[in-house]
């Protein structure tokens, strides 16, 4: 074990993070989830819509912390035969909590538990994972680019990895704050006395301090779950971020690729949506957008040594299932379209839709620090792709789509219930149907499988 991974050992023995707040555990499996990954998500994104059993499923946990995805992702594999969970940490403390939660769970005889170094895995000792789920550890190696190669080595060739590493821009407010830190903490040792100076500098923060913005607008919380948070945001001794092209870099140099950037519901839309004129690369578009919105503190991403494409609306026969929302906020969408309501005037249905609604209160009300995401629909964009149609015919459309996605009909299906009912091509129909599609593609809340 290196010198940096026996400090942050230390680190994260007596500064456990997060704080473990037991009303997390007292739903058990009601409502359970801790992040943004689904089984949906992996079949779109990793095996291309056509995963039909999870059976003989291996994850490895790297960092696994106090448990909760493992926790996550048990729950959502019980059903399945033959699931290999293991979880390494370097923390005896959080190991301790972890199995304590798993048992709490009913799902520790899923998981195995093991003290160690990522670095230290090796195929012929640990074999080989499907899956590796690494959120917040890599950026804290003194070699991030080793941990990677590590974590790659024991990754099956159709294997995938879901990472989560810091965003440069999104913490220039934290990186500025653990400046101040380390040069006003010059010849403190312990621990409490710097939690205590970061406490009495905060309580004197300006008004024109970034951070204070940061944190009026909740952008970092982190500092105020506890002495653990301050420790894990502004006193970490191993601490780096990525930027776009830096992420790109890093992941390529471990001959993977990006599958798919951001999987965090949080800033998925930011990456994806288009405000300006883009590049045709895609990591381009990101890399622009990273800096337009300056807000995004977190890279999470799917990566992987090959890549198959996901299905694609032109194929018919592929099935469009909700995931991430309810048959409730679906009805609420098609309540409130405008051909719906009665105060919207004609013309105004020319223009852009937009709905908040909120997706998983369960995890929102835990991790997010806003739970609203809108959900945009432009006429216009049709009228683009050669949709000349009355507005009340187009969102007529919209909502017997929207309420004849059951999880069960394919597209092909679905539109020839439309070509049934209204007097529309089939090849105006499927435009409509990929609009509306990639309206809800950008939070994940509408995905394709066979």
């Amino acid at each position: 074990m290196s010198t940096i991974e026996e400090i942050i050992k230390e680190q994260y023995t007596s500064y456990t993070y997060p704080r473990y707040n037991p009303d997390i555990d007292k739903n058990k499996k009601q409502n359970f989830a801790y992040n943004d990954t689904s089984l949906n998500q992996i079949n779109y994104y990793i095996y291309g819509g056509k995963k039909k059993s999870f059976d003989n499923f291996s994850i490895l946990f790297a960092g696994c912390g106090m448990g909760s995805e493992i926790i996550d992702m048990a729950l959502k594999l019980e059903k399945y035969k033959n699931i290999k969970l293991l979880g390494i940490d370097l923390s005896t403390t959080q190991l301790k909590m972890c199995k304590k939660r798993l048992e709490i769970h009913t799902v520790d005889d899923m998981v195995e538990l093991k003290e160690m170094s990522l670095l230290d895995l090796k195929p012929e000792i640990h074999g080989t994972f499907d899956m590796i789920i690494s959120s917040g550890v890599l950026h804290h190696l003194e070699d991030p680019q080793k941990g990677l190669d590590t974590l790659s080595s024991v990754l099956k060739e159709d294997g995938f990895m879901s990472l989560m590493v810091y965003g440069k821009y999104g913490r220039i407010a934290v990186y500025q704050m653990q400046e101040l830190l380390k040069r006003a903490n010059i010849g403190i040792d312990n621990w409490p006395d710097k939690i205590q100076n970061f406490k009495n500098i905060y309580k004197q923060l300006p008004d024109n301090n970034l951070f204070t913005y940061y944190d009026e607008n909740m952008i970092v919380q982190d500092h105020n779950n506890g002495d653990e948070g301050i420790v894990d945001l502004l006193l970490h001794n191993q601490d780096r971020s990525f930027s776009i092209p830096e992420l790109y870099e890093w992941v390529n140099n471990s001959n993977l690729q990006i599958i798919e950037h951001s999987i965090d519901n949080r800033y998925k839309y930011k990456y994806n949506i288009h405000n300006l004129k883009y590049p045709e690369k895609i990591e381009e578009k990101y890399a622009i957008n990273e800096l337009f919105f300056g807000d995004i503190i977190k890279q999470a991403f799917y990566t992987s040594k090959i890549k198959v494409p996901p299905p694609s609306c032109d194929d018919l026969n592929c099935i469009p299932i909700w995931n991430h929302i309810h048959k409730d906020q679906i009805q609420d969408i098609i309540e409130n379209l405008p051909y719906n309501k009665e105060n919207y005037k004609n013309n105004d249905l020319n223009k852009y839709y937009k709905l908040n609604i909120t997706i998983n209160p369960f995890i929102n009300q835990m991790y997010f620090t806003n739970n609203k995401f809108n959900l945009e629909i432009n006429i216009e964009d049709l009228n683009d792709n050669g949709i000349q149609l009355d507005p009340n015919d187009i969102w007529k459309c919209i909502e017997l789509i929207l309420q004849n996605i059951d999880n069960k009909k394919s597209i092909g299906e679905i539109l020839s219930i439309l070509d049934k009912s209204k007097n529309i091509q089939q090849k105006q129909l499927l435009i409509i149907f990929k609009t509306l599609y990639k309206s809800f593609l950008l939070y994940d809340f509408l995905l394709l499988t066979y």
